[in-house]
C-alpha cells in the first residue's frame, strides 16, 4: 500500500527519527511477515547504551491514510520483534532493520507423522493432530472437516506446508493468526470475503495525470471493395435437359474483380467536371447502377445528397465547392 503514515514503535516508544520508507511484506506463502525500515537515530549504533540494534525488542507499526478529517487507521497493522542489523556510518549511525513477526519462532519447527492406509481420519483431523503433535496450536482446528484419506501417510515438513499440501484439494490456505502465536487453516472462498482495511475513492486519493491531443485533427479514412456477380456454380452429378444428359464437376466461386481505381468530379475546374450553383448542378458523366459515390460539400461528406444520371443535388449549397468521389 502506498501513500500511508506509518508510526511504528520499538519497545512502545515511538520512533521519531524514521526515515526512507517502511516496508510491509506478508504472503500466504509464508506464515511470517516481515518488515523493513530505516531510522536516522544514535541508538542505531550496537555499542551505544540504549541500541535498538542489539537483542529481540518488541516492534509494532500502525498505518494511517486519507485525507484530514477522513483519516483511517490499522493500527497493529504489524507485530513482531527485531532481528540484528547492520550499520557502517560511525558518528550518526543509520540502520536498515528488519524485523520478522512472531511466526517466526515456531513457522521452521518440522513434524512427523505416519499413517496406515484405511485410517479413516479426515483432512482436517490429519493437520489438527500434525501441530498437536509439535505444539502449534492450530485455532480452528474442531471446524475442519474435509474428506477421508485412505491411502498411507508419510508427512515429515512444516505444519505450515502441510496444510499448503493437504488442503490443496480442498481449497485451504494456512496463515498465521494475529497474535503470532499459532495456525488457522481458511478457504479460497474466505479471501474473498469481508470488507477492505482501506477503502480508495476519489476523497482520499490523487488525480492520475492525463495527456490530451494538443492538436485535434479529424481523419477521413475510406475503404471500398468492389462487389460483381458471380457466374452460376454447377451442380454436381447428372441432369436430363432436352433429351440429352449433361454431367457437371467441380463447385465454388469466381473470384470478383480488383476495384476499380475512383474518379473524381470537381466544381473547380479538371474533366470531367460539376458545373451548376445553388443546390441544382449538372454531372459530365452520367450515375448508372453500379455507381457508388460520395459527395463532398465544402469539403465535408453529405451522405444525403443524390446523383441520378446527370444530375446532383446536395443537401445544402456549397459555399466552396463540390467534389464527387466515384467508382462504377
Amino acid at each position: 500500500m502506498r501513500l500511508n503514515r506509518a508510526d511504528l514503535y520499538i519497545d512502545d516508544e515511538l520512533m521519531l527519527n524514521l526515515v526512507d520508507t517502511v516496508e510491509l511484506d506478508s504472503s500466504l506463502a509464508d506464515p511470517i511477515d516481515y518488515a523493513t525500515f530505516t531510522l536516522s537515530d544514535k541508538r542505531s549504533a550496537y555499542f551505544d547504551p540504549a541500541t535498538v540494534s542489539r537483542g529481540a525488542a518488541p516492534v509494532s507499526i500502525d498505518l494511517w491514510a486519507g485525507p484530514p478529517g477522513s483519516v483511517l487507521n490499522w493500527e497493529n497493522a504489524f507485530v513482531g520483534q527485531m532481528e540484528t542489523s547492520t550499520n557502517t556510518m560511525p558518528y550518526r549511525p543509520r540502520g536498515v532493520f528488519k524485523a520478522v513477526s512472531l511466526a517466526a519462532l515456531w513457522a521452521n519447527t518440522i513434524a512427523c507423522l505416519q499413517l496406515p492406509p484405511m485410517a479413516g481420519l479426515t483432512r482436517g483431523q490429519i493437520i489438527a493432530a500434525l501441530c498437536a503433535s509439535v505444539g502449534i496450536p492450530l485455532s480452528n482446528a474442531g471446524t475442519l472437516g474435509g474428506g477421508i484419506v485412505t491411502k498411507p501417510q508419510d508427512i515429515n515438513e512444516t505444519p505450515f506446508q502441510a496444510i499448503m499440501d493437504i488442503g490443496e484439494c480442498e481449497g485451504w490456505l494456512a496463515r498465521a493468526t494475529a497474535d503470532g502465536t499459532g495456525l488457522e487453516v481458511i478457504s479460497e472462498d474466505h479471501i474473498l470475503d469481508g470488507a477492505p482495511v482501506f477503502a480508495f475513492d476519489e476523497s482520499n486519493t490523487f488525480d492520475m495525470p492525463e495527456t490530451t491531443p494538443d492538436r485535434p485533427v479529424t481523419d477521413w479514412i475510406l475503404s471500398t471493395t468492389q462487389i460483381t456477380t458471380d457466374p452460376p456454380i454447377p451442380m454436381t452429378g447428372g441432369a436430363a435437359a432436352s433429351g440429352s444428359t449433361v454431367t457437371t464437376s467441380g463447385g465454388g466461386s469466381a473470384p470478383s474483380a480488383p476495384p476499380m481505381p475512383p474518379t473524381l468530379l470537381t466544381s473547380t475546374g479538371g474533366s470531367p467536371t460539376i458545373t451548376g450553383s445553388g443546390t441544382a448542378w449538372t454531372t459530365s458523366v452520367s450515375a448508372s447502377s453500379s455507381t457508388f459515390s460520395i459527395v463532398f460539400v465544402d469539403g465535408m461528406p453529405d451522405f444525403a445528397a443524390t446523383w441520378a444520371g446527370t444530375v446532383l443535388t446536395p443537401s445544402s449549397a456549397p459555399t466552396g465547392s463540390i467534389r464527387v468521389l466515384y467508382w462504377s
